[in-house]
C-alpha cells in the first residue's frame, strides 16, 4: 500500500512498499503477490530478491517473507523457503 507520492498509488497492491514505513516494519509478502513497480525503487536489494523469488518456480508459496528476512537472504536458489505462516 503505497503513499500518494507514488505514481502507482491508485493501482498498486504490493504488501511491501518502500514508501510506507508501516509495511516495511510489519508487512509480510508471499511470492505470488505483487511487487512494488515504482521505478525509483526497482533496484532496491529486497525488491530485486522478491523478483528473483517470483522467477524461481520452486519457491515455497506457503511461506512468507518480511523485510528483515529478505535483507538477510544472501542468495535466492531453488526451493528457497520463507518463514512459516504460524510465525506471523
Amino acid at each position: 500500500m503505497c503513499n500518494e507520492q507514488c505514481d502507482k498509488f491508485n493501482t498498486c497492491s504490493a504488501s511491501l512498499c518502500p514508501m510506507d514505513q508501516q509495511s516495511l516494519d510489519k508487512g509480510i509478502w508471499y511470492a505470488d503477490e505483487e511487487i512494488c513497480q515504482f521505478k525509483d525503487y526497482s533496484n532496491v536489494d529486497w525488491v530485486l530478491k522478491q523478483k528473483q523469488l517470483q522467477r524461481n518456480k520452486t519457491t515455497d508459496l506457503d511461506t512468507y517473507f518480511d523485510i528483515p528476512f529478505l535483507m538477510d537472504l544472501k542468495r535466492v536458489k531453488n526451493g528457497t523457503k520463507g518463514l512459516p505462516p504460524d510465525k506471523v
